[in-house]
């Protein structure tokens, strides 16, 4: 999922859209599953969403999978 998205933000910013790290984290806290919201509230108390990397995102993401 991580690949196709970043394909995509790729392909809006080869357009001359600007994606902001905070915009692309938002979009993808969003999109997951219900079953995943006591994850995406732990992301969002514990990092500032505001400044947080997607690859740093992706790494908490992965790190609350198990």
């Amino acid at each position: 999922m991580r690949m196709i998205f970043i394909t995509f933000v790729s392909e809006l910013v080869s357009l001359g859209k600007e994606i902001t790290n905070e915009k692309m984290v938002g979009n993808n806290l969003r999109s997951l599953p219900r079953t995943w919201k006591p994850k995406v509230t732990t992301i969002e108390e514990a990092k500032n969403i505001k400044t947080l990397d997607f690859n740093e995102f992706t790494g908490s993401l992965i790190a609350y999978e198990g």
